[in-house]
């Protein structure tokens, strides 16, 4: 069996249930184990993130996290504070994962 620790002082706050958590990468995961139900979700199984409600103005946005398995249902991360944007895109970058935010004018 095999233990993660998530990668010190780079987490950020989200909803991807009810409740906000705090959610942390590790080098394979976005997890969150810290309140009941769980979150883990494998880094390798995204496709892609996309930004939602990036809007000056607001203090936070909502992320989809579409997956490689079409089957399956896109994640929405809701609330997400835009002082961790940057954060997370250089995270989602150095995992060769494209993350996108709708340009003005409606347009990916």
């Amino acid at each position: 069996m095999n233990f993660e620790r998530p990668i010190d002082n780079i987490c950020f706050s989200a909803s991807p249930m009810r409740a906000t958590v705090d959610l942390f990468f590790t080098g394979n995961f976005i997890i969150s184990v810290l309140e009941w139900p769980c979150f883990i979700l494998e880094i390798n199984a995204i496709e892609l993130v996309y930004f939602e409600r990036e809007i000056e103005g607001l203090k936070t946005c909502d992320m989809a996290i579409i997956l490689k398995d079409y089957c399956q249902k896109t994640v929405f991360l809701r609330s997400v504070l835009k002082d961790k944007l940057d954060i997370i895109k250089n995270l989602m970058s150095s995992a060769k994962i494209p993350a996108k935010r709708r340009k003005k004018g409606g347009v990916l």
